[in-house]
C-alpha cells in the first residue's frame, strides 16, 4: 500500500507527491556518526544523495524501522521538523513512505507483517559536515570564516530555543551535525533526538542521549535535561572551530585563563601573518569568542550563558569591526575597501588580441592594481583567458543576458525584440527567436522608432527546469518559450507598461516581474501562470528584483527609480525593510553574502553612482561614483563558493572587479564592447560572461 504524503517547502503550501516521483536516490553519502537510540523519533542510517523531482539535488535518510511508532506519531514528529525556517538549520524539503506486507521470522514460524519504510528528505548540502573542517589555530580556514561558522550556529541554536513557539532542544549538537552548504554557512541538522519543550523546562529521562564528549555533567550524572543541554554541547563545539578536533583537551591542561591566552597568542600570530585589516578588533573578537566557549562549558549549568546573551555578546564585537562610525572612505572597511578610490603605486597593463566567432579581432586591454596598504614588492597582472561572441549581426544590441545553470549555452535579449541561444564553447549560434512576432512592416516600423528611445526587450531568463525561457518585452507582455521544441508556449499581458526585470526563483515554480508601472508581480507557472501575489509600495518604476541567493531564504529585494532599495517576504505585500539611497533613479540591485552568510546590498543608479548597504546594520556603508550612467554601473557574480565577485562599470565602460576574500588587487578590462549590458557567470567553465551592447565576452576566474 503506498502512502501518499506531502511534501512541504518553505516558500509555499503544501504537494502531494507520490513516492517515486519524489526522489531518485543516486548514491550513498559519506557516512555520519552517531546513530542512537530511537527511543525518542527515530534513527537514521547513512544519508544518500538523490534528486527531488523539481531537479534539485537533495539528501535522503532512509528511516529504521520503530516498533510503535505510527503514522500519527511520525507525521506529528515531521510536522514538528518541517515547521523549522531558518537560515542556519537545514532546510526539510518532504517526506515519503509505503507499507507492504513482507515474510518475517515471528516465534519460530515465518509469517506476513506489515513493514513500513519511512524516508526524510533535506536540502543537500554542498561542503559536507563540519568534522572534515576542524583545524587548529595555524592552518585551515581564516578566522572570518571560522567566525562567521560560530555566529551562523548560535543564530540557528537561538531560533530553537528562544524564537519557537515551543522551545526545541537539539540534545546532540557536535561538529558532525552542522552541515555546511556551498558558501561555508553552517546549518544544524540530525533533528533525531530533539524534544520540544514549553517554556524553559528541566526535565530528567531515562534514555541515552548525546554524544561522548559533548554531553553536559549533569546529564551523566542524573540524566538532567534542559536548555543549557546544548549550551555545554556549543561550547566544545566552538572549542574545536577555534584550536581543532583535539584543542579542547588542553583545557585539563592548564587554569581556563592560560588556556585563553595560549588560543589568543597563537590567533594572533596567525591574524598578523595574513595581514587581517582592523587586526585590534579581530584580536579582541577572537578573544571574547573564546571567553564564550569555556563559559558554556562550566561544569554548574546555571553559570553557563543563555543563547540569547551569547548571540548579544557576538553582536557586539561585529559592531566593533563594522561601525559605520570609522573611515570606510578610506579602505579601512575590509571587505568593499579594494573598490574605494585611492592613491595608487603600482599599475601593470597590457594588450591582448582575441578574435571573435567571426574571425575579427578584437584589442583588450587589462591592467592590474596593487593597492598601496597591500605592500607587496612585487606581482604580475591577471592573464585570463578569453573569449568575444559577436552575436548582433542581424539580430540587433545586447541588453540583456543569462547563462544556463548545466548546458554550455548563453541567453542573449536584444533591443529589437529578438532572442538568441548560443553555445560559448563552439561560439554557435543555436537558435533565434522574434519575440514580437508582429507583420514584418509592423515589426520594422516600430523597432526603428522605439529604437531611437528605449529598448523592446529588458528581461530574459532560462527556467531550466522546465527546458524554458521567459522574456518580457516594452508592452507588458511576458513571453514563455520552450527551447527544445522553438514552440511559443504562452504570451500574457503582465504590466500595463515594460517589463523590466524578471527573476526565476532558484526552487520553487516562481518567477517575479517588475515593470514601469510601479508594480512587482509573483507568478506561478504550476497554475497556468497565475499571478499570487502584487507588490506595491514604490512610487516610481521598479527597474530590478533579485531573490536573496540564501537558499533557505524566501526574501527578494527590489531597486526603484524613487531612490529606494525595498526588502520583501514571497508571503507578505507589505516591504520588510525600505533603505533610502539618497540618490534617484536606481536601475539595479544586487546580494552580496560574504563570510558564510553576512549579507549586503548593492544598488546601482542611472546617476552613474552605487551604494552599499550592510543589511545586518541596515546601513550605507559605501556610495561609489564615476561609474557608468544610464546602464549597468555595478554587479555581484557569485562565481566560486565563497568568492563572490563585486564588479562596477566606468564611465568609459572599463569593467573593475575584485575578489571579495583575497582583496590584493583591482583588475580593470576594457572589453571595448561599448556600454556595458549585463553580466552573468557560467559554472561550467568557471567564466565571467560580460553583455557589452556589440557582443558578449567570456573571462575565465581563476
Amino acid at each position: 500500500m503506498l502512502i501518499l504524503l506531502a511534501a512541504h517547502s518553505a516558500s509555499a503550501s503544501e504537494t502531494t507527491l507520490l513516492t517515486s516521483d519524489l526522489i531518485q536516490i543516486s548514491k550513498e553519502l559519506r557516512p555520519q556518526s552517531g546513530v542512537r537510540s530511537p527511543a525518542l523519533l527515530f534513527s537514521t542510517p547513512h544519508p544518500h544523495q538523490g534528486e527531488h523531482k523539481n531537479g534539485e539535488t537533495i539528501a535522503v535518510k532512509l528511516l529504521h524501522y520503530i516498533p510503535g511508532l505510527d503514522d500519527e506519531q511520525f507525521k506529528k514528529e515531521y510536522l514538528n521538523l518541517a515547521s523549522l525556517q531558518h537560515k542556519n538549520i537545514v532546510r526539510l524539503v518532504g517526506y515519503c513512505h509505503e507499507t507492504r506486507r513482507e515474510i518475517l521470522p515471528f516465534d519460530g514460524k515465518m509469517v506476513f507483517a506489515e513493514m513500513t519504510k519511512r524516508a526524510l528528505c533535506f536540502e543537500y548540502m554542498e561542503n559536507g559536515s563540519l568534522d572534515k573542517y576542524l583545524s587548529d589555530e595555524f592552518t585551515g580556514h581564516d578566522w572570518c570564516t571560522r567566525y562567521a561558522i560560530i555566529k551562523g550556529i548560535c543564530q540557528g541554536l537561538k531560533y530553537l530555543h528562544e524564537e519557537l513557539q515551543s522551545p526545541m532542544y537539539h540534545l546532540d549538537i557536535k561538529p558532525a551535525n552542522v552541515l555546511l552548504d556551498d558558501n561555508m554557512v553552517p546549518k544544524l541538522a540530525d533533528f533525531g533526538l530533539s524534544r520540544l519543550f514549553s517554556g524553559g523546562k528541566t526535565q530528567v529521562t531515562r534514555s541515552a542521549l548525546g554524544t561522548h564528549g559533548y554531553v553536559p555533567p549533569e546529564y551523566i550524572d542524573a540524566a538532567v535535561i534542559s536548555n543549557k543541554f546544548d549550551i555545554f554541547s556549543l561550547g566544545v563545539v566552538i572549542i574545536k572551530i577555534m584550536t581543532g578536533p583535539t584543542g579542547y583537551f588542553r583545557i585539563d591542561e592548564m587554569s581556563s585563563q592560560q588556556f585563553i591566552e595560549l588560543v589568543h597568542a597563537n590567533w594572533t600570530k596567525r591574524l598578523y601573518e595574513t595581514s587581517v585589516y582592523l587586526l585590534d578588533s579581530y584580536f579582541e573578537q577572537v578573544r571574547r569568542c573564546i571567553e564564550i566557549a569555556l563559559s558554556c562549558v562550566e561544569a554548574d549549568r546555571y553559570k553557563r550563558p543563555s543563547i540569547g546573551l551569547i548571540v548579544s555578546k557576538l553582536n557586539e564585537t561585529e559592531t566593533m569591526i563594522q561601525s559605520p562610525d570609522r573611515d570606510i572612505g578610506s579602505s579601512i572597511y575590509k571587505i568593499f575597501h579594494c573598490i574605494s578610490i585611492a592613491p595608487l603605486n603600482k599599475l601593470s597593463s597590457y594588450s591582448l588580441h582575441v578574435n571573435d566567432n567571426r574571425g575579427r579581432s578584437h584589442k583588450i586591454t587589462i591592467s592590474t592594481i596593487c593597492q598601496p596598504e597591500d605592500n607587496i614588492a612585487t606581482f604580475e597582472a591577471i592573464r585570463p583567458k578569453i573569449m568575444i561572441i559577436d552575436c548582433t549581426e542581424d539580430l540587433g544590441l545586447v541588453c540583456t543576458t543569462d547563462v544556463h545553470p548545466t548546458k554550455p549555452w548563453i541567453l542573449v535579449g536584444h533591443g529589437n525584440g529578438h532572442v538568441s541561444i548560443w553555445n560559448y564553447q563552439t561560439q554557435a549560434r543555436l537558435m533565434t527567436f522574434d519575440i514580437l512576432n508582429k507583420p514584418s512592416l509592423v515589426v520594422s516600423a516600430v523597432r526603428f522608432i522605439t529604437s531611437m528611445y528605449k529598448i523592446l526587450l529588458c528581461a530574459v531568463r532560462f527556467i531550466a527546469q522546465k527546458q524554458w525561457f521567459v522574456a518580457g518585452d516594452y508592452e507588458g507582455h511576458i513571453h514563455v518559450y520552450t527551447y527544445t521544441t522553438k514552440y511559443k508556449l504562452r504570451k500574457f499581458l503582465a504590466h500595463a507598461n515594460m517589463v523590466n526585470s524578471l527573476a526565476v526563483h532558484p526552487t520553487d515554480p516562481f518567477v517575479l516581474s517588475s515593470s514601469n508601472d510601479n508594480l512587482i508581480k509573483l507568478w506561478n507557472w504550476e497554475n497556468d501562470w497565475e499571478c499570487i501575489r502584487t507588490f506595491q509600495a514604490h512610487s516610481k518604476w521598479v527597474e530590478s528584483v533579485k531573490f536573496n541567493p540564501l537558499s533557505t531564504s524566501n526574501t527578494f529585494a527590489s531597486a526603484s527609480r524613487d531612490g529606494t532599495i525595498k526588502i520583501w517576504s514571497m508571503f507578505s505585500d507589505t516591504p520588510i525593510t525600505t533603505l533610502e539611497c539618497g540618490m534617484a533613479e536606481l536601475t539595479s540591485v544586487h546580494y552580496f553574502v560574504v563570510h558564510g552568510n553576512q549579507e549586503f546590498i548593492v544598488a546601482g543608479s542611472a546617476s552613474g553612482t552605487a551604494c552599499i548597504w550592510d543589511l545586518g546594520m541596515e546601513t550605507c556603508i559605501r556610495n561609489v561614483n564615476g561609474l557608468q550612467e544610464k546602464w549597468c554601473t555595478v554587479a555581484v557574480v557569485n562565481c566560486l563558493p565563497r568568492h563572490p565577485i563585486l564588479v562596477t562599470v566606468s564611465q568609459d565602460h572599463i569593467v573593475s572587479f575584485c575578489n571579495s576574500n583575497t582583496h590584493r588587487y583591482k583588475n580593470m578590462v576594457d572589453f571595448r564592447l561599448g556600454r556595458i549590458m549585463d553580466f552573468a557567470y557560467t559554472k561550467v567553465t568557471r567564466s565571467l560572461v560580460v553583455a557589452g551592447e556589440r557582443g558578449i565576452a567570456l573571462m575565465e576566474i581563476s
